[in-house]
């Protein structure tokens, strides 16, 4: 496995490089630090900084990538090369332009646009004790619950899997009997009530301590929510199963979080516990 971190510069690199070896050492994964500078920088800027960031690495990267030009255009070049099975990068906290405000920034556009799953990196995050996963419901793929067992177990992580399923209409408010608690969702045979048993199957098979949750609205809006609520240091949710640059593009629900989440949000796409299973 390849995992590419894409650094600015420092302070703002540090989180970013801390985290995501962190996930790509538990993944059992080599590191290329990529780092972009403008045409116009000085030649030694792009060399500085990743000279600055091998200081954050306990093991010297296997690569590292200098390239000039524009930021998302060229880190998106780079992932065309196809060597890479993760991206990382930082999340800008503050959108200064009123065209990134309707375009939104670079690191929204290239998560957007990128064919391999993408670890966005806000926050200070020292250790990853509890990751929650957005099951993503008995129809999408399980490369996403798969991923973050796989994650849990290497870092000693528990996981909390959410689901969340369309608002229970008012009329049946309080009436249990239709299912719309844990309990007696779990009771039924429903493909979501199988759904989530599978899943918490999976990661007892990978002695993984984890929890369900249910909510039921809004997709995004409970996701959010739940992370208000709960001690979590990750988000895993899963996007789509189409490869390449032609691939459609994240929904809207996987960008609004990669936006809003206040935690690190690893978006997985269908691929990368094959390669984690190599």
């Amino acid at each position: 496995m390849h995992t590419l971190i894409s650094i600015t510069r420092f302070p703002y690199a540090a989180t970013t490089i801390d985290f995501g070896n962190m996930v790509a050492g538990a993944f059992g994964s080599d590191v290329t630090l990529l780092t972009v500078r403008a045409t116009q920088a000085s030649p030694g800027a792009g060399s500085a900084a990743l000279t600055d960031a091998r200081k954050h690495l306990p093991d010297p990267p296997a690569n590292h990538v200098i390239r000039r030009g524009n930021a998302e255009a060229e880190i998106l070049a780079e992932l065309r090369t196809e060597k890479y099975d993760l991206l990382v990068i930082g999340a800008r906290e503050h959108r200064g332009s009123a065209g990134e405000l309707l375009l939104g920034d670079v690191t929204h556009r290239v998560v957007n646009q990128t064919p391999i799953s993408a670890l966005v990196v806000r926050g200070s995050v020292p250790t990853l004790k509890n990751i929650l996963v957005c099951t993503g419901g008995p129809s999408a793929p399980r490369s996403t619950v798969t991923t973050a067992a796989k994650l849990a177990r290497a870092t000693g992580s528990s996981a909390t899997l959410l689901h969340v399923a369309d608002a229970v209409p008012s009329m049946y408010t309080g009436l249990t009997q239709l299912g719309e608690t844990l309990p007696d969702l779990l009771q039924t045979d429903t493909p979501t009530a199988r759904h989530l048993r599978d899943c918490a199957a999976l990661m007892r098979a990978h002695q993984v301590e984890a929890h369900l949750e249910l909510r039921h609205g809004m997709p995004a809006n409970e996701i959010l929510r739940a992370i208000e609520r709960g001690h979590f240091d990750l988000l895993m949710i899963g996007a789509s199963a189409h490869k390449g640059f032609d691939r459609l593009l994240l929904d809207e629900v996987s960008l609004k979080l990669v936006d809003d989440s206040p935690l690190p949000v690893l978006v997985v796409r269908s691929g990368l516990e094959t390669v984690l299973a190599q």
